[in-house]
C-alpha cells in the first residue's frame, strides 16, 4: 500500500509537470498493482490521474472513458474526492 501511494503521488506530480506520457505509464503500473494485490480503493485514484494525463496529451476520448467509469461506478458512491 505504501508503494502504491508513492506511485500515485509520483503520477500526480508528473501530470502537474506536463510529463503526461510518463504519468500514463505510472498510472498503468498503479492499476496493475491494485489488481495484483486486490486494492480496489486505489483504482479510482489511478483512473483520475489517467484521465488528467490523457487530457494533457489531448486524448479526450480516452479521458472521457476514464471519467465516465469514475462517475458511474460504485467508487463514486464510496469516495468523497469526486464531485
Amino acid at each position: 500500500m505504501v508503494r502504491s501511494s508513492f506511485w500515485n503521488a509520483y503520477a500526480c506530480a508528473l501530470t502537474l509537470n506536463g510529463r503526461y506520457d510518463q504519468a500514463l505509464e505510472v498510472a498503468d503500473r498503479i492499476l496493475g498493482e491494485a489488481r495484483d494485490h486486490d486494492l480496489d480503493f486505489i483504482v479510482p485514484h489511478a483512473a483520475l490521474v489517467s484521465a488528467h494525463a490523457h487530457l494533457g496529451v489531448r486524448q479526450t476520448l480516452e479521458a472521457a472513458v476514464f471519467w465516465t467509469k469514475l462517475t458511474s461506478s460504485r467508487w463514486s458512491e464510496q469516495t468523497t474526492f469526486l464531485p
